[in-house]
């Protein structure tokens, strides 16, 4: 009986688990037009954020440094920009055709395009862990560069 009863209870802790890992779906009206803050620790901070448009992820990344050695300051911002489209599947490559064309998915692919920073190999692939109408968690699947986050980990963004 205590058998039964253990593996029922870890059957439902598998069931839930496995509900919560799964992807939602992620429409690019509820992307676009909007600022989606980084969160760190709880706490927003505006050094980091992203804007969708229909083609286009901007990745704004503001920057305050001290070289602790030479005492040079660095307090600048730069803006990377993503082609990017949603997909329900992981793709082996980015896939071009498919920008701005499906309006919604369980994954965001995006490509780095800005001409300073380009990389052909550049490709990452984010599964929307959660979805509201005001934060969003996307965890990283594929991560060939990204100043923040690592595969197997998410990232938390709340629109602004």
């Amino acid at each position: 009986m205590m058998n039964k009863l253990l593996y029922s209870i870890l059957f439902i802790v598998f069931c839930l688990m496995s509900f919560r890992m799964n992807a939602q779906t992620l429409t690019r009206e509820l992307l676009k037009g909007n600022k989606w803050i980084y969160v760190n620790n709880s706490s927003v901070t505006s050094d980091y954020y992203r804007v969708f448009d229909d083609n286009y992820v901007y990745d704004s990344h503001h920057i305050h440094y001290t070289h602790p050695g030479k005492g040079t300051k660095i307090d600048t911002t730069i803006v990377l920009t993503y082609a990017y489209y949603l997909s329900d599947t992981i793709p082996d490559k980015f896939e071009y055709a498919k920008v701005g064309i499906i309006p919604k998915g369980k994954y965001i692919i995006k490509h780095n395009v800005s001409p300073k920073y380009v990389d052909a190999d550049d490709a990452t692939i984010y599964k929307v862990t959660k979805i509201t109408e005001n934060e969003m968690v996307l965890t990283h699947v594929k991560n060939t560069f990204e100043v923040i986050g690592m595969p197997g980990g998410s990232d938390i963004y709340r629109k602004e």
